[in-house]
């Protein structure tokens, strides 16, 4: 069983590495073929499971990036959540592609002490990647493209460089409703909101 846990999560993590939605420190790579075929049947329904459950708590760490808004292609104001932080402010829609943080917002440079190091090493990965960019404001950075995260918390940590509670800080601009509540809401399976799993 603990070899069943350890593979699976193995498998996660490929996952993830391959949607590259997060920079992930854990690069394990094991080699399933040594495992029976009926317990790599029970890994795989497993992580199916995942795939399922996951997107419903608001994180999409299996899904693939297909990149920012094709020229001329609009996102819906009645979905469009806001954020503000201690100077930074942030525009952002959910898409297939996870939480996206919409070009032309900005971020906090200075972290506090509660900034994450896991949302810390992605925020410096994206100043490396040139999409995030310095802001006319010194103290900030702007998001040159669209940037699409794993879930609400990681892209408001992100702006706010200090732990943030993306679920409860992301308010739809044209409600102020809370994400958490316009996501529960949205659970309905007859609701057009909620978009289908990609595999």
């Amino acid at each position: 069983m603990i070899r069943l846990t350890r593979e699976a999560g193995a498998i996660s993590l490929r996952l993830t590495r391959e949607a590259g939605a997060i920079s992930l420190a854990n690069d394990t790579r094991p080699d399933f073929r040594i495992l029976p075929e009926a317990d790599r049947a029970d890994m795989e329904f497993f992580v199916g499971q995942l795939r399922l459950v996951l997107p419903i708590l608001g994180f999409y760490l299996f899904r693939r990036s297909t990149g920012p808004l094709a020229p001329g292609e609009n996102a819906s104001d009645d979905t469009i959540f806001t954020f503000a932080a201690t100077g930074a402010s942030a525009t952002a829609r959910e898409t297939d592609d996870g939480f996206v943080v919409l070009a032309g917002s900005t971020a906090r440079k200075a972290g506090t002490g509660t900034f994450p190091a896991g949302y810390r090493a992605l925020r410096d990965q994206l100043v490396q990647d040139g999409r995030l960019i310095e802001a006319e404001e010194a103290d900030l950075y702007r998001f040159a493209t669209d940037v699409a995260f794993a879930s609400p918390s990681a892209a408001a940590s992100v702006v706010a460089a200090r732990s943030a509670s993306g679920p409860r800080e992301w308010k739809l601009r044209r409600t102020g409703q809370m994400y958490r509540d316009w996501r529960a809401a949205t659970l309905d399976l007859g609701s057009p909101e909620v978009r289908p799993l990609r595999t």
